[in-house]
């Protein structure tokens, strides 16, 4: 009897181990508390006019217009301000109102630096961080020409449209051998299109978040559009840099081109 018993009590153990083995491995891990990424120091925003044809991007440049020129924002992370934008960088952007041509668009590129000013863009997208990180971009303080706020435009579509451009590899351009286009089934915003619907002064609050588990929805895998992250994101998931900018959207001219 003893022997039986002791060869039960084994056999239950083992099982028991077993069995919470298993269950160490299937608990999903907290990503905002084993970042694979280093922290940015500064972040580099560049907007291009151009034109998106067949998913392959043409920059259309005027530098005597400085809606039709490239403009650079340079925003670092500063002691008792948090991110602003480095001295001597503009503040915001000038564009103009969206003509009735669907492929004259904005791009907007993202790039990350560390403390010593080396890009880590990368670490945001390699050894799977692309699943867990996306930027959005949300319209907050809309104002029309004369200084009547907008309510009902904050934080919607009805400002301005963005396509997430993202690309595998993420470095390189469409147009280019073996090149694929991922910004529809995965989203993160390094580089985008914009489309300025309404001529209205704004500011755009651009927030890289970085999920808890994933940004794909645990119900049918779908993400969050671009100007609206869910409450649970919002509340749950950690956000690595945080921006707000402003944009000043001028009306559609015949000479912009």
């Amino acid at each position: 009897m003893n022997k039986t018993f002791s060869l039960l009590s084994l056999t239950f153990a083992l099982l028991m181990g077993f069995v919470s083995c298993n269950s160490t491995v299937r608990e999903p891990v907290d990503e905002r508390k084993s970042k694979d990424h280093g922290d940015p120091i500064s972040v580099v925003l560049t907007l291009t006019p151009g034109t998106l044809v067949n998913q392959v991007f043409t920059p259309q440049l005027n530098p005597t217009m400085p809606q039709r020129s490239r403009q650079t924002i340079e925003y670092s992370l500063q002691k008792e301000i948090g991110w602003a934008p480095k001295a001597g960088s503009n503040a915001g952007f000038e564009v103009y109102q969206a003509s009735e041509d669907p492929t004259q668009v904005y791009r907007l590129d993202i790039h990350y630096y560390d403390l010593e000013h080396k890009d880590i863009t990368y670490q945001f997208v390699e050894n799977g961080q692309d699943k867990i990180h996306q930027h959005f971009f949300t319209a907050e303080n809309v104002k029309t020409a004369d200084g009547t706020l907008e309510h009902k435009e904050v934080r919607s579509n009805a400002v301005f449209d963005y396509v997430y451009g993202d690309t595998d590899p993420w470095s390189q351009e469409m147009g280019n051998n073996g090149v694929r286009w991922i910004g529809k089934d995965n989203p993160i915003g390094f580089k985008g299109y914009f489309r300025f619907k309404q001529v209205r002064n704004f500011e755009i609050n651009t927030r890289l978040m970085h999920a808890r588990i994933s940004k794909y929805s645990r119900r049918d895998h779908t993400v969050s559009p671009f100007y609206a992250p869910t409450p649970g994101q919002r509340s749950e998931d950690a956000w690595d840099v945080t921006m707000r900018f402003p944009v000043s959207v001028s009306a559609a001219s015949t000479t912009q081109k």
